[in-house]
């Protein structure tokens, strides 16, 4: 067999000694040790009785981890801004003589990926998820939850297209639940080939691997060719030929195709949302008068917008562009009346949805919060959300403190006027930044140390097209709330003067606090209703009028910025457009509302998934705040008020099912196809779909196993 093309994998075999790699037998990937990623755990060997003929050499080691709540590799010479495969495999083999399989969490930088439950000592355990890293490294870590030693034993990265997958972007990745290729032949396997899910066999697929579960029922009939199955043009995401080449159909032409599943909790999301991408081609050359054509629901609910025919040797998909959110899920396959053929499925893939964040933030001042690191020994917290209230943490850093924290100064994630930040962990595994202060810098203390906001700004967020509008309700309430705080809950009474979509920091969950409190000033007394400064602060087109006119900011000023970034939230558009003058979005948006014109002010982006009434409220309320003198504007409680009503009107607006669309997109692409017959390694940076397994296992589960045909 050929070598296959393996420019831009890394390929570890963890817990393997020494520093010699080795080329894998069956897959002819080449595997290396661990320790050039990762400077803690132990090596140890799993027990003799679990290594059989068949196990993987990479499964006959591991790494384990019984120090420290959090060890992480650091997989580095990363594409910045592309999408990857990560895949982490673990087989216990009672390595540690214990018999007490472990149970922990794995973590992608910051970002929760999936908890890990070994079961036995022989199964071996994989699980994969599709992200997308922006800078040019990224982090596995392994979490000690406190129900076992954790511990790996081979970890994956692979380049994917970056068409492939377009539910992947910088805000959510996918985690795997189930991956299924339906209908190829039945293969006699050694005993411990089988589980309860099914019995599970591999072959080779473009000099790779495909792990495959058969479902075996005498209600199902299989049904197969030798044909090509091609993709559709310019595909989303390319199922190899071999997959698509067998199918199911029911025994029973009148019966259903029918998958059902539960949610599976994840570390940061008990009810986790899901995505199915199911692939379909018509594998007989039915003859003029057959006709095999279905409808596709999901809980009683049309999931597909009509009937769906599958094309002859064509592979198509049908998919969730957004996640669904449901206590349980059943997928119903069935004929349409016209049809004289039963349905059929090739393959079917569920993902659970994941928030994710780069390992580190852009390299931009204000995608962490300031927190300064007080010589009163106190820690004071400058970043305020929807639940925030201004916190002491009476807690002293030395600066040698500081230095353990960042491992010396060693990871720059950021740098801004203040001077460089610098990524960090306390001894608990949270994670922190740290910022030094420069010395061309006239801001506050020398050191501040930061809640690391992973998700950075909502201005990336609002540039990069990925809210939807329930999203942006949420972030524009929980902004609201924490403005509303500075002006009624902390005495004195604190105006922030520079609040922009900048300096809206956005966490792992996706929760809004407010940051960057540089400018930020205290009336004297409750009394008082300005502040007389000798200088105007702010960011143009955020700043008050009747500030700049008066150079006497008051908490109407907030109220005003505020309404400038609910626009941006509302629209998708800058501050300043180019319309083709330099236009105020304030003025843009009057123009068109004056015309009752609301749809031709709201995001593209959305698609038009929102509650138009919400939409009205909103563009009402950011008006409101944005009128020229202040005594016209409304204050930040009433604005968090209205705001939670839009909120409230979107969420009784998302019963629908919707958003659901075929494999081949609109725009066109000129990318390479990966799966070339000639095998060539034609683009080093993007070579593989998530089909794609290059492993030889025993016993094999991914985590959890998914859904199973009914």
């Amino acid at each position: 067999m050929n070598a296959p093309c393996t420019s831009g994998f890394i390929s570890i075999d963890c817990g393997l000694p020494g520093k010699t790699s080795y080329l894998d037998d069956n897959t002819k990937i080449s595997y290396a040790p661990d320790a050039a990623f990762i400077d803690t755990g132990s090596n140890y060997n799993i027990a003799n009785e679990y290594i059989t003929p068949m196990l993987s050499r990479r499964y006959h080691n591991v790494r384990s981890f019984p120090d420290g709540a959090r060890n992480c590799y650091v997989l580095g010479s990363i594409v910045p801004s592309s999408k990857y495969l990560l895949r982490a495999t673990f087989k216990y083999g009672d390595y540690d003589g214990l018999g007490r399989p472990p149970i922990f969490d794995l973590h992608i930088g910051v970002n929760p990926w999936t908890t890990v439950n070994i079961t036995d000592a022989d199964t071996a355990v994989l699980v994969e998820a599709i992200v997308v890293v922006q800078v040019d490294f990224v982090q596995v870590c392994l979490i000690n939850t406190g129900s076992g030693t954790p511990f790996i034993s081979g970890l994956d990265l692979r380049p994917l297209k970056t068409t492939l997958y377009p539910q992947v972007n910088l805000m959510q990745g996918l985690v795997l639940l189930g991956r299924m290729n339906f209908g190829c032949p039945i293969i006699l396997l050694p005993p411990r080939q089988t589980t309860k899910q099914g019995t599970r066999h591999h072959y080779k697929v473009h000099q790779k691997e495909v792990l495959i579960q058969i479902i075996t029922s005498s209600e199902w009939r299989s049904i197969s060719t030798t044909s090509r199955v091609n993709n559709v043009e310019n595909d989303k995401f390319e199922a190899p030929s071999a997959v698509m080449q067998t199918a199911i159909t029911p025994s029973n032409a009148s019966r259903n195709i029918q998958f059902s599943w539960d949610p599976e909790p994840q570390p940061s999301d008990p009810s986790p949302g899901y995505i199915a991408i199911m692939y379909f081609s018509e594998l007989d050359n039915l003859s003029s008068n057959q006709v095999r054509q279905f409808y596709i629901s999901l809980n009683g609910k049309p999931w597909y917008s009509s009937a769906f025919r599958p094309e002859y040797l064509l592979s198509n998909a049908i998919f969730d562009n957004e996640p669904n959110r449901y206590y349980q899920y059943s997928i119903t396959i069935s004929a349409t009346a016209n049809s004289t053929l039963p349905p059929i499925i090739n393959a079917l893939e569920v993902f659970s949805v994941m928030n994710t964040t780069n390992v580190g933030t852009d390299a931009q001042d204000g995608s962490v919060s300031n927190n300064s690191v007080k010589p009163q020994n106190e820690l004071r917290s400058n970043a305020y959300g929807h639940t925030s209230s201004l916190k002491i943490e009476n807690r002293r850093f030395t600066y040698k403190e500081l230095e353990m924290i960042t491992s010396n100064f060693q990871r720059v994630i950021g740098q801004g006027g203040f001077g460089k930040v610098y990524d960090g962990f306390l001894e608990d595994g949270t994670q922190v930044a740290v910022k030094l202060r420069s010395h061309s810098s006239n801001q506050g203390d020398r050191e501040f140390l930061a809640e690391y906001m992973s998700e950075g700004t909502l201005q990336e967020h609002i540039a990069g097209k990925n809210l939807t509008w329930r999203q942006r309700l949420r972030i524009a309430v929980e902004s609201a709330q924490g403005l509303e705080y500075l002006h009624k809950g902390c005495n004195p009474v604190l105006i922030h003067r520079d609040v922009k979509a900048t300096n809206i920091l956005l966490n792992a969950n996706m929760e809004a606090k407010i940051a960057d409190f540089g400018l930020s000033k205290a009336f004297n007394n409750d009394n008082d209703t300005h502040i007389s400064t000798n200088t105007l602060v702010g960011t143009p087109g955020y700043v008050d009028p009747e500030y700049q006119a008066t150079m006497q900011p008051t908490t109407k000023s907030d109220v005003y910025s505020f309404g400038v970034v609910l626009l941006e939230l509302i629209t998708g558009k800058p501050v300043i457009l180019r319309d083709p003058e330099p236009t105020s979005i304030i003025y843009w948006v009057r123009q068109r509302l004056a015309q009752g014109n609301i749809e031709g002010i709201v995001d593209p982006s959305m698609h038009g998934n929102h509650d138009v009434n919400g939409v009205w409220k909103a563009a009402e309320i950011a008006l409101k705040c944005t009128a020229q003198t202040s005594v016209q504007r409304p204050t930040m409680t009433d604005v968090v008020a209205q705001l939670q009503e839009c909120l409230e009107l979107e969420e009784g607006h998302g019963d629908a099912i919707g958003g659901y669309y075929t494999g081949a997109p609109s725009e066109p692409y000129s990318g390479y196809n990966a799966y070339a017959a000639d095998g060539q390694c034609t683009d080093a940076s993007q070579t593989s779909t998530g089909f794609e397994v290059e492993h030889n296992f025993g016993r094999v589960t991914t985590m959890p196993t998914g859904p199973a045909a009914q």
